[in-house]
């Protein structure tokens, strides 16, 4: 602390523990007494609070729920127990830890718009994984840095792109004429 001495300090300055000690000083020839005492320095102030998360865009038409963090788009796909549409803020970076695993017989739908939103596997873990006959779908997204012999998504079982099959139907079908 700041040592003060003599017959005048700062205003205000109180002891923090509330006891002054006196001295006299030999060299002193003058009555009185000489006040001494040590003041810690002020605390800093309070650390102000972060300001909340900005509200989430409104929902585009179509979609059900919006996931704001990597953890709420995790538990939202695999805790659907339903079809579910998930909406993803524009310009939104979600760096994902470990794959997102979807293994019901549902559609999950992950979406953004805009610029859109980026799923970073940081080159350590896939994006997702698939099985059971989890259909995904993925528009408006920016996938990197997936890691793993399949790439961003594994698909356990039959995988179709959007579109593929119909035209091999169409096909099928004019050959039977």
């Amino acid at each position: 602390g700041v040592k003060y001495c003599g017959t005048s300090g700062p205003q205000g300055v109180v002891p923090e523990d509330g006891v002054i000690e006196r001295k006299s000083d030999e060299s002193d020839v003058g009555s009185g007494w000489k006040i001494c005492w040590a003041i810690r320095p002020p605390s800093p102030p309070p650390t102000p609070r972060s300001p909340p998360p900005p509200p989430l865009p409104p929902l585009s038409p179509g979609f059900d729920v919006a996931a704001a963090s990597e953890d709420k788009l995790r538990s939202l796909i695999t805790e659907a127990a339903a079809n579910i549409s998930i909406y993803l803020p524009p310009g939104a970076h979600f760096k994902l830890f470990s794959q997102i695993s979807c293994t019901s017989t549902i559609k999950v739908t992950v979406a953004s718009s805009g610029e859109g939103s980026t799923l970073d596997g940081q080159g350590e873990t896939r994006l997702f994984y698939l099985s059971g006959g989890c259909s995904l779908t993925l528009r408006g997204l920016n996938l990197v840095n997936g890691r793993g012999a399949a790439g961003c998504v594994w698909v356990d079982g039959e995988c179709k792109k959007e579109g593929e099959g119909e035209e091999d139907e169409d096909e099928d079908e004019d050959e039977d004429e």
